[in-house]
């Protein structure tokens, strides 16, 4: 049982993460998150193309209180998540503060509160299952039926949820694998002599379970032969790179650097086995094996999340005790300060918006020393995204890095004043992503714009059914609803939209988030088109076009 305190700081860490909740949970629904909402209130009844659980709990929820509260299936597993997280590092550590830093960790990311609240799988259900599997594994030598019970529960409810789930099974196998040959003292020969039957009933198993939804399958045969299996050749590296950049970005250097700042610890690889082999097992499926270059990577790479957040535990909780050691307090207060009061002023210089495609704009800027530009940060397939400044992101990452390697010098004000750094920058950097993504305080919300555009939309009698192509596939569900959805364009240089923009003779609702530019093919032709109205929030535009009259 936790003791008052403990139970106190976990219902804390909860009840923070809750609040953070509800503002993301209003997020506009954005580009395939409708696809979800459509198949669970039956309006779209193609194929599925992943296993029934997701569905089958959003539907129920959607009857039971409406299917515009959708994000909160995915958040109420988010939820168990975090005191997933706190058991899971309390079984390492064997120390419960340090189980709280651990919740602490996860539940306060900007990618946690995003992946939570995100209509789909990766972001919280598959992490849940993935997380109570090992849980349960962990603890299986307790000989407790219990714990057999709720691996597999894990196990079946995982696979009922996503075919990646097989990567958190190969990972723990691997693990297992590991553990025996070690721990047992056994040779690699008479291990696999010894277990090969079992790892044979196994697979067939999990062949059997994937067969037994074969109802599912056409659909996600269908899907799959989308991916290109180990084409290096065609491949988008730059575009690949870039999202898995804004995927760190939302991970934020607390989480990554003090993750990886565990390997110093002697014996980290083998300790934390089990999440290396999964980072690395996710990794290259989705950015080697399948080419997801040109998709929503920032959504699958939601699998670093929890495993960092567990990682960064050790290392955290090291620099927080050289903070507490340390005596001259007021020195380590003004280092922060400083450090504030720079990035607060780097938040304030003019900065530069570019258009999404061509992304070598960026790398131009970037090679250039020209830092001061914003990226344009979203979830994958939704919630809508918000801005970031590269120059803030370049500062504090390097601010943390610095101070994470001053943490090893042998001097005491040196040592102390990198774990400060370290602590203090990496919890502002990720306030001021949090805050961007949820209020959009310092360059606008995009999700606040796109709401207050899709009103006025809905609300005017002048459009009419079918009447209206949104930019980045922004608010399709309402658009549905109200029946004014005709289509939808993107940017990229892979689609070409040019044929139905040219010939459109309806309304364009377009929140200019990631911003297109002026001298995109798109802009061009749409601009031929009077602006019937215009919204803006700081930085961020919003209009709708009447192209009803062009001739």
């Amino acid at each position: 049982m936790f003791r008052i305190t403990e139970k106190k700081g976990l219902l804390a860490i909860l009840g923070g993460f809750f609040l953070l909740l509800i503002p993301a949970a209003t997020q506009i629904y954005h580009q395939d998150e409708y696809r979800w909402i459509s198949e669970m209130n039956r309006t779209d009844l193609d194929p599925h193309i992943h296993p029934p659980l997701y569905f089958l709990l959003g539907r129920a929820w959607g009857l039971l209180v409406g299917f515009g509260h959708e994000r909160w299936v995915p958040a109420l597993f988010a939820i168990a998540n975090v005191i997933l997280v706190y058991a899971i590092v309390n079984m390492f550590t064997k120390r419960r503060d340090l189980g709280l830093v651990g919740a602490g960790l996860f539940a306060f990311s900007a990618y946690s509160v995003l992946a939570a609240t995100q209509i789909d799988i990766d972001g919280a259900l598959l992490p849940f299952f993935v997380l109570l599997m090992y849980l349960a594994y962990l603890n299986l030598p307790q000989k407790n039926s219990r714990w057999y019970w709720v691996f597999g529960i894990a196990v079946i409810g995982g696979l009922l949820t996503k075919l990646s789930f097989m990567l958190g099974v190969v990972a723990l196998a691997g693990d297992w694998t590991i553990r025996m040959i070690i721990e047992k003292n056994m040779p690699v020969g008479g291990f696999a002599r010894r277990y090969w039957k079992w790892f044979a009933v196994a697979v067939g198993a999990l062949g059997v379970a994937y067969l037994s939804l074969v109802y599912f399958l056409p659909g996600i045969l269908s899907y799959a032969e989308g991916f290109k299996v180990f084409d290096f050749g065609h491949r988008a590296y730059f575009d690949l790179g870039f999202k898995i950049l804004k995927s760190l970005v939302l991970l934020g250097p607390l989480l990554f650097l003090g993750g990886l700042a565990v390997l110093w610890q002697p014996n980290a690889w083998y300790k934390y086995r089990f999440f290396w082999l999964y980072l690395i097992f996710c990794t290259l499926f989705y950015a080697v094996v399948f080419d997801f270059t040109t998709l929503t990577i920032e959504r699958y790479f939601m699998f670093m999340i929890a495993p960092f957040a567990i990682l960064a535990v050790e290392p955290i909780s090291e620099l927080i005790a050289i903070v507490k050691s340390y005596r001259d307090w007021w020195r380590l207060t003004a280092i922060s300060a400083v450090a504030i009061a720079f990035l607060g002023y780097v938040l304030s210089l003019p900065r530069h918006i570019l258009p999404l495609d061509p992304k070598l704009a960026y790398a131009r800027h970037v090679l250039s020393g020209h830092w001061n530009f914003l990226i344009p940060i979203t979830g994958g397939s939704g919630p809508i995204g918000f801005y970031v400044s590269a120059l803030f992101i370049a500062f504090a990452w390097g601010i943390v890095l610095l101070a994470l390697i001053a943490t090893r010098s042998k001097q005491d004000l040196v040592r102390a004043g990198g774990a400060i750094l370290f602590l203090v920058v990496g919890l502002f950097s990720i306030t001021i992503v949090l805050e961007e993504f949820l209020f959009g305080g310092i360059y606008g919300s995009p999700n606040r714009l796109a709401w207050e555009t899709l009103h006025y939309v809905d609300a005017n009698p002048a459009i009419h059914q079918q009447d209206v192509i949104t930019y980045y596939d922004i608010a399709p569900y309402d658009l549905r609803l109200s029946g004014k959805y005709f289509s939808r364009f993107y940017t990229t240089a892979t689609r070409d939209y040019v044929p139905k923009v040219t010939t459109f003779r309806g309304y364009y609702m377009i929140v200019d988030f990631p911003y297109i530019g002026t001298d995109d093919r798109y802009w061009k032709l749409i601009t031929r088109c009077p602006i019937e109205k215009q919204f803006q929030d700081k930085l961020i535009y919003s209009y709708v076009f009447d192209c009803t009259k062009l001739k």
